[in-house]
């Protein structure tokens, strides 16, 4: 009585999981390789660079797929415009693009997988400075980039601009500056 219970009980455990797996054997899921990715000049998360597909995006997407048996081609990642991707993205199935900020109204619109990394921006200014800023509207554009960094402490900038975007003669000595968007040699 006891095996007979037992042996029950194990086809019993086998059918349900075979039933449960069945939706996954029967349900047509398009493998990562069936997909076309779509992705834009983003660095360091993806950028072109000697025309090879480069940065941490791409690098986390190639593993993903490795991991799920599918390893990608550089054929399957198209490279264009940000605008032109989403619109592609929204308009085609079996579409993916990457990077993308997830905001709430695009939250509908995909099914997102991430994130692969979070950010806040934020605003600061050396103590001894008399400067309050409590909304949007306290910031003011500066008239130049000469007029921007010209008394900074502490300069951030990011851009993909091939020429300087302020002259060093115009920075006082001490200056910390942080640079991002640079990334080729060719744009220094």
């Amino acid at each position: 009585m006891g095996k007979k219970v037992l042996l029950l009980s194990v086809v019993i455990v086998l059918i349900i999981s075979v039933l449960s797996m069945s939706h996954y054997l029967f349900t047509q899921r398009p493998r990562p390789a069936d997909l076309t990715y779509i992705t834009e000049q983003y660095p360091p998360f993806n950028y072109e660079e000697h025309d090879q597909l480069q940065g941490i995006a791409v690098e986390l997407l190639d593993a993903v797929t490795a991991t799920m048996g599918d390893r990608l081609t550089e054929d399957k990642i198209r490279l264009m415009p940000w605008t032109d991707g989403y619109q592609t993205t929204l308009n085609q199935t079996d579409t993916v693009l990457f990077s993308t900020v997830r905001l709430p109204e695009r939250e509908a619109s995909f099914k997102w997988v991430g994130p692969i990394y979070t950010e806040q921006k934020v605003l600061f200014a050396s103590r001894d400075r008399t400067m309050s800023i409590n909304r949007p509207e306290d910031l003011r554009v500066a008239a130049s980039p000469q007029e921007a960094v010209t008394d900074a402490d502490v300069i951030c900038t990011a851009t993909t601009s091939s020429t300087p975007v302020f002259a060093d003669v115009d920075l006082k000595p001490g200056v910390h500056i942080n640079g991002i968007g640079s990334y080729t040699p060719a744009m220094g």
